[in-house]
């Protein structure tokens, strides 16, 4: 029997385009559902996602927040939900029970900025490998963009560029030349070592099949980039290579930069000796000097032919075509079956409240 899996998002504020693209791709590759999350019950978008077949698109309202109170992971969580993290690993609790509710056998949990890439073969022929192999919960190393231009509508679209994750399958993938470069970017602009060259996270992201015991580990470094089965928490998961990947599109435009992160990020990613200066760049309200940190952090100027040549940076533009080619095609050739109907839920901890839950038709 065929695997369906399926995608977990907690989203705020989508743009149309990036929406569209990110539901009508993961369906085009194989992905069966998508629960999308809403962070802000007066979303936009909502309604936009309520229209796609093969979505189940959930406000963050009362009634969420009373189905994340009957979550194992609820008490871990109830005074920290001003955290994104903390949403996250209750909506995947909901998503979990919605899942073994429909049949949909594997989970995927990644965010709004983020493609799960799969160039030789489709999502559910890559699950349906892994059940062969007996494994059950898999990691991912993600790629990040770098943008070539300030200004950027549709990202997935029109983003092409990409770091290679320094590591691969538990080990680096960097020769020693490789390594000085980074440790050159690194030092050239000041960043933690931690981070190496990647503006975000370097630890990928997760998905696993859909059990009762299921969930995200609790709230800490890492904790939404790891499914947890909780019978056996101690089994480590399988590493995926290169054949599956999460691209990851962080901050693809100054004005995103500038406006969606200006209180507090970038400055975490830099050492204590340049702190102040960065810092100062926000107090000041200095947008040129920002705008000068997003060419040489993010765009990496003057650096890319080079990084490039050295086999550090890599262009993936299969995203970007298979957009071109499916925005002809109707949502209903594009999203397959779903068998999310209104009243389907019905688990012990969801019950009769889930059935309130708008889904798709």
């Amino acid at each position: 029997m065929s695997s369906r899996p399926a995608i977990v998002t907690t989203l705020k504020h989508p743009s149309p385009s990036v929406l569209e693209f990110f539901v009508k791709y993961h369906q085009a590759i194989g992905f069966e559902h998508l629960f999308l999350f809403f962070d802000d019950p007066d979303d936009p978008a909502l309604d936009q996602a309520r229209a796609y077949p093969g979505v189940t698109a959930i406000a963050n309202d009362e009634l969420l927040k009373s189905i994340w109170a009957d979550s194992p992971q609820y008490a871990w969580h109830k005074n920290l939900l001003g955290v994104t993290e903390a949403r996250q690993i209750l909506n995947c609790n909901v998503a979990v029970e919605l899942s073994l509710e429909s049949g949909y056998d594997w989970l995927l949990h990644i965010d709004i900025d983020e493609l799960f890439y799969s160039p030789r073969c489709s999502a559910r022929e890559h699950f349906d490998a892994l059940d062969a192999r007996g494994v059950d919960n898999i990691i991912y190393m993600n790629f990040e963009v770098v943008p070539e231009s300030e200004d950027v509508d549709n990202y997935f679209a029109e983003a092409t560029l990409f770091k290679k994750n320094p590591y691969l399958e538990g080990r680096t993938r960097f020769d020693e030349q490789q390594e000085q470069l980074v440790r050159g970017l690194t030092d050239r602009y000041g960043l933690i070592p931690y981070h190496g060259y990647f503006v975000r996270y370097t630890y990928g992201k997760s998905a696993a099949r859909t059990t009762p015991d299921l969930g995200l580990k609790p709230l800490g470094l890492g904790c939404v980039h790891r499914f947890v089965h909780w019978s056996d928490p101690g089994r480590e998961p399988t590493i995926a290579g290169d054949d599956q990947l999460i691209l990851h599109y962080p901050c693809c435009s100054f004005g995103r930069f500038w406006g969606q992160y200006q209180p507090k990020f970038p400055i975490f990613l830099f050492r204590r000796a340049v702190f102040h200066d960065v810092a100062q760049l926000w107090r000041r309200d200095d947008v040129e000097g920002a705008r000068r940190l997003y060419r040489d952090v993010f765009m990496l100027r003057d650096q890319v032919e080079s990084l490039l040549a050295a086999g550090i940076l890599c262009r993936i533009e299969e995203p970007a075509r298979m957009w071109r080619r499916i925005r002809g095609l109707t949502r209903t050739e594009i999203a397959g079956p779903s068998d999310m109907r209104p009243g389907r839920v019905s688990s012990r901890s969801l019950s009769t409240r889930a059935a309130g839950l708008p889904s798709s038709s």
